[in-house]
């Protein structure tokens, strides 16, 4: 293959990706603004019909559904206006990550406790 037509099939390479690229940036959008349509629909249809909602949730729950009774609980506990805060991420490494980074412990030699 000579020089030209490597240059030439690298740029038609390097072309298809940017179209790749523009497209998926262009269904993002699209499927964050269908998002944030659903989440506004949702908004609405729950502060509709929210009684009904909870009182589905406490049939289940108390025909033993656990994942309806832990809603029904966590709802219960929530303050209204409260958002619940994420939970903080450890930085670093953990207490066992650490000590796996360790060197071995090598005791001592076999016959010479005593000295």
């Amino acid at each position: 293959m000579a020089d030209a037509e490597k240059d030439y099939w690298g740029r038609e390479m390097q072309r298809r990706a940017e179209r790749k690229r523009a497209a998926e940036k262009k269904r993002a959008k699209r499927v964050g603004r269908n998002l944030a349509g659903l989440r506004k629909e949702a908004a609405k249809q729950v502060k509709k019909k929210g009684g009904e909602l909870v009182k589905v949730l406490m049939d289940k729950a108390l025909e033993g559904n656990v994942a309806s009774a832990k809603m029904v609980v966590e709802l219960a506990e929530t303050k209204p206006g409260e958002e619940q805060k994420p939970k903080k991420r450890r930085r670093g490494l953990s207490t066992a990550q650490r000590w796996a980074l360790e060197p071995e412990w090598v005791g001592p030699e076999a016959g010479t406790e005593g000295r």
